[in-house]
């Protein structure tokens, strides 16, 4: 995602902050370009400020789709917690529901047409770290994150899948048979 200030990137921080100090483990990974190097600066200064810092990694914009292929494999969640006001539907949330890996995300735009609250993640309310936090502690209950990321799967295939567009478009032709 683009690492605009209303994506929600310092409320993730914060959220992973409180989870680690609460005794947590978890890592993060920022990946996406930035407006200016001042606000990725003005960023890496205030997570650095944090206790846990050396859990988050500011990547910026990645290329190369092998490597964000990898990072979507390797990740357990995908935080997008946006109140961006031209927000529509994140591709990036599509992506992860196809990688199997649950979401954590506002009800906002086009985000809970997809992302159902405790069936293939969790939505919070905007600007909210406890509520984030309180998604990934949930998430830590190895049964609950299975059904999550299945679920995920199971919707990716459902409603993005080649063979559920082609299926709606051909639905559409023929006049909603």
């Amino acid at each position: 995602s683009n690492m605009i200030e209303s994506k929600g990137y310092r409320d993730v921080a914060e959220a992973v902050e409180r989870f680690n100090i609460d005794g947590g483990r978890a890592t993060v990974d920022f990946v996406g370009d930035w407006p200016s190097s001042q606000a990725r600066r003005r960023f890496t200064e205030q997570i650095s400020q944090y206790s846990h810092a050396s859990e988050m990694q500011v990547h910026g914009r990645v290329t190369d789709r092998r490597s964000v292929r990898q990072m979507m494999i390797e990740a357990d969640v995908f935080i997008l917690p946006t109140y961006y006001p031209n927000e529509a539907q994140p591709i990036s949330i599509i992506e992860m529901l196809n990688a199997g890996t649950p979401v954590i995300a506002t009800d906002h735009a086009a985000i809970p047409e997809y992302v159902f609250d405790d069936e293939n993640g969790y939505l919070v309310d905007k600007q909210s770290p406890s509520q984030i936090k309180q998604a990934l502690d949930a998430l830590t209950d190895r049964a609950n994150w299975q059904e999550k990321a299945r679920s995920a799967r199971r919707i990716y295939k459902e409603m993005f899948s080649p063979e559920a567009v082609g299926n709606l478009m051909l639905r559409t032709v023929r006049g909603g048979e």
